[in-house]
Protein backbone atom coordinates (compact mmCIF):
# COMPACT_ATOMS: atom_id res chain seq x y z
CA UNK A 1 0.00 0.00 0.00
CA UNK A 2 1.41 3.40 -0.91
CA UNK A 3 0.53 6.69 0.68
CA UNK A 4 0.88 9.17 -2.12
CA UNK A 5 0.39 12.28 -0.07
CA UNK A 6 -0.77 13.35 3.33
CA UNK A 7 -1.94 16.85 4.06
CA UNK A 8 0.68 18.92 5.90
CA UNK A 9 -1.96 20.44 8.13
CA UNK A 10 -3.79 17.25 9.06
CA UNK A 11 -1.54 15.89 11.78
CA UNK A 12 1.12 18.51 12.46
CA UNK A 13 -1.19 21.11 13.89
CA UNK A 14 -4.21 18.99 14.74
CA UNK A 15 -6.18 21.70 16.55
CA UNK A 16 -5.93 24.13 13.63
CA UNK A 17 -6.71 21.36 11.12
CA UNK A 18 -9.71 20.26 13.17
CA UNK A 19 -11.06 23.82 13.33
CA UNK A 20 -10.55 24.24 9.56
CA UNK A 21 -12.35 20.97 8.93
CA UNK A 22 -15.19 21.79 11.35
CA UNK A 23 -15.73 25.09 9.53
CA UNK A 24 -17.18 23.13 6.61
CA UNK A 25 -20.02 21.75 8.77
CA UNK A 26 -23.17 23.62 7.94
CA UNK A 27 -21.71 25.11 4.74
CA UNK A 28 -23.21 22.45 2.45
CA UNK A 29 -26.98 22.01 2.81
CA UNK A 30 -28.18 18.49 3.44
CA UNK A 31 -24.84 17.14 4.66
CA UNK A 32 -24.46 15.28 7.93
CA UNK A 33 -21.42 15.15 10.18
CA UNK A 34 -19.07 12.30 9.24
CA UNK A 35 -19.11 11.23 12.89
CA UNK A 36 -22.88 10.62 12.58
CA UNK A 37 -22.63 8.34 9.50
CA UNK A 38 -23.81 4.75 9.87
CA UNK A 39 -22.71 1.80 7.75
CA UNK A 40 -25.26 0.42 5.27
CA UNK A 41 -27.07 3.76 5.11
CA UNK A 42 -26.87 6.49 2.49
CA UNK A 43 -24.79 9.43 3.54
CA UNK A 44 -24.03 12.90 2.23
CA UNK A 45 -20.97 14.48 3.83
CA UNK A 46 -18.58 17.34 3.15
CA UNK A 47 -15.00 17.70 4.29
CA UNK A 48 -11.45 18.63 3.44
CA UNK A 49 -9.22 16.16 1.55
CA UNK A 50 -6.69 14.92 4.11
CA UNK A 51 -4.98 12.05 2.28
CA UNK A 52 -4.75 10.36 -1.10
CA UNK A 53 -3.61 6.72 -1.32
CA UNK A 54 -3.13 4.23 -4.11
CA UNK A 55 -3.47 0.61 -3.00
CA UNK A 56 -2.34 -2.01 -5.54
CA UNK A 57 -4.67 -5.00 -5.95
CA UNK A 58 -4.06 -8.21 -7.94
CA UNK A 59 -6.44 -7.19 -10.76
CA UNK A 60 -6.71 -3.41 -10.37
CA UNK A 61 -5.71 -0.42 -8.27
CA UNK A 62 -7.71 1.10 -5.41
CA UNK A 63 -7.72 4.89 -5.00
CA UNK A 64 -8.67 6.12 -1.51
CA UNK A 65 -9.34 9.82 -0.95
CA UNK A 66 -9.96 10.53 2.73
CA UNK A 67 -11.83 13.62 3.89
CA UNK A 68 -12.40 15.03 7.37
CA UNK A 69 -14.96 17.43 8.80
CA UNK A 70 -13.56 17.55 12.33
CA UNK A 71 -16.01 14.91 13.61
CA UNK A 72 -14.47 11.98 11.75
CA UNK A 73 -12.94 10.74 8.53
CA UNK A 74 -14.42 8.90 5.56
CA UNK A 75 -12.76 7.62 2.39
CA UNK A 76 -14.12 7.82 -1.12
CA UNK A 77 -12.90 4.68 -2.91
CA UNK A 78 -12.54 4.17 -6.65
CA UNK A 79 -11.26 1.02 -8.35
CA UNK A 80 -9.21 1.34 -11.52
CA UNK A 81 -8.43 5.04 -11.06
CA UNK A 82 -5.04 6.60 -10.35
CA UNK A 83 -6.44 10.08 -9.78
CA UNK A 84 -9.72 12.01 -9.73
CA UNK A 85 -9.33 15.45 -11.31
CA UNK A 86 -9.78 18.29 -8.82
CA UNK A 87 -9.65 16.08 -5.73
CA UNK A 88 -6.37 17.33 -4.31
CA UNK A 89 -5.09 17.80 -0.76
CA UNK A 90 -6.75 20.67 1.06
CA UNK A 91 -9.74 20.82 -1.31
CA UNK A 92 -13.27 20.84 0.06
CA UNK A 93 -15.55 18.18 -1.38
CA UNK A 94 -18.95 16.62 -0.86
CA UNK A 95 -19.30 12.80 -1.09
CA UNK A 96 -22.63 11.00 -1.39
CA UNK A 97 -23.41 7.29 -1.46
CA UNK A 98 -23.89 4.20 0.67
CA UNK A 99 -21.54 4.17 3.65
CA UNK A 100 -19.56 1.02 4.32
CA UNK A 101 -17.27 -0.02 7.14
CA UNK A 102 -14.26 -2.09 6.03
CA UNK A 103 -12.92 -2.28 9.59
CA UNK A 104 -13.49 -1.06 13.12
CA UNK A 105 -13.79 2.71 13.17
CA UNK A 106 -13.32 3.08 9.39
CA UNK A 107 -15.88 4.46 6.99
CA UNK A 108 -15.88 4.48 3.19
CA UNK A 109 -18.13 5.11 0.22
CA UNK A 110 -17.42 3.10 -2.92
CA UNK A 111 -17.46 5.22 -6.10
CA UNK A 112 -19.22 8.14 -4.40
CA UNK A 113 -21.00 10.90 -6.22
CA UNK A 114 -18.90 13.95 -5.47
CA UNK A 115 -18.98 17.71 -5.84
CA UNK A 116 -15.90 19.94 -5.68
CA UNK A 117 -16.40 22.83 -3.27
CA UNK A 118 -13.04 24.64 -3.64
CA UNK A 119 -10.37 25.40 -1.09
CA UNK A 120 -11.22 26.69 2.39
CA UNK A 121 -11.63 30.45 2.22
CA UNK A 122 -12.68 30.47 -1.45
CA UNK A 123 -15.63 32.76 -2.03
CA UNK A 124 -17.02 30.68 -4.86
CA UNK A 125 -18.49 27.87 -2.74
Amino acid sequence: MGLLRRSNHSKGDGVVASERAKAILGEVPGCEAIGDCRPRHRGRVAGIVESIKLVPRPDTIRLEITISDGTGEISGVWFGHHRIGGLDLGERVMFEGTVGSPGAGKLEILHPTYQLLGRPGDNGS
